[in-house]
C-alpha cells in the first residue's frame, strides 16, 4: 500500500510519519484490498487537524478527519474513523443470509 503523508503549515519529522503509517498500517490489516492512503497533517489555531483518505476497491473511497490539541491523539482518533468505515464496507460485502 502506497502512503502519501503530508505536512500543512509545518515541516513533518520522520518520527511523526512513521506513527502515522504505522497507526493506519492497522486499518490495512483489515481488508488487504485497500490500494493507497493519502494523509494530509494541519496545524491549526486549537491544534492539529489530520484529514485521511484511503481508495479501495472498485473505485470506494474512505475519508475521515479528525482535530485534537495534540496530533497523535488526532492520529488515534483517525484511525478508529478509518477503521469503523472499512469494517461496515466489509460487514455489507458479507451474504448475511443462513
Amino acid at each position: 500500500m502506497q502512503f502519501t503523508i503530508t505536512g500543512r503549515h509545518q515541516h513533518l519529522d520522520e518520527e511523526v510519519r512513521e506513527y502515522v503509517r504505522a497507526k493506519l498500517e492497522k486499518v490495512l490489516h483489515l481488508s488487504e484490498r485497500l490500494e493507497s492512503a493519502e494523509i494530509v497533517v494541519d496545524a491549526t489555531k486549537t491544534g492539529q487537524r489530520v484529514e485521511a483518505v484511503m481508495h479501495g476497491p472498485n473505485g470506494h473511497r474512505f475519508v475521515a478527519h479528525a482535530e485534537a490539541h495534540d496530533l497523535r491523539t488526532a492520529v488515534d482518533v483517525l484511525e478508529a474513523r478509518l477503521a469503523a468505515q472499512v469494517r461496515a464496507f466489509k460487514d455489507r460485502l458479507t451474504d448475511h443470509r443462513p
